[in-house]
């Protein structure tokens, strides 16, 4: 039996620092993990239900199980650290290159949006942790000429309500 207490949703507070136009301020971040950043792809046959849906098949992948459990110390450092456009998903991740093999990263993809009721001047940010695994740095998701831009910046975008250009 494997204990999945470490995807459970967290919540943690990002400082945003000052700048010229912005004062200082502190972002609720309400993070969830997907079934993704534990499982992986698989043919129907091998799938298990409650991480699959009809077009998704997934099954329980015990290196992705082990490198999750760094997750929440992953995404609750973000701050001051380049997160990369990923250029196959409308979608951002960070490369942890700590813990893996030479010539590997692990990927940690994510969307952010904002939380409350007004998405223009939202209460809080909600981060979701849609996938995560180990990959090889001669084929990285963020491509050859990767556009990256800061943890803080893509959070400070999401509580004025704007969106980064792609």
């Amino acid at each position: 039996m494997y204990d999945l207490r470490h995807v459970h949703p967290l919540q943690y507070t990002l400082t945003l620092d000052a700048t010229p136009i912005h004062a200082a301020r502190d972002v609720p971040i309400h993070v969830g993990f997907s079934s993704h950043t534990f499982t992986k792809e698989c043919v129907l046959a091998d799938a298990h239900a409650a991480y699959s849906s009809p077009n998704d098949h997934r099954h329980f992948c015990p290196d992705r199980y082990g490198h999750s459990k760094r997750l929440h110390a992953i995404v609750k450092n973000l701050k001051g650290r380049n997160c990369y456009f990923n250029q196959s998903r409308p979608n951002y991740l960070v490369a942890e290159i700590a813990g893996v093999p030479q010539d590997f990263e692990y990927w940690v993809f994510f969307k952010l949006k904002p939380a409350g009721k007004n998405p223009q001047s939202p209460s809080a940010v909600v981060m979701m942790v849609e996938s995560a695994y180990v990959g090889k740095v001669t084929s990285p998701p963020y491509g050859v000429k990767p556009r990256k831009i800061s943890f803080s910046t893509l959070v400070g975008m999401v509580v004025l309500g704007k969106s980064p250009k792609r």
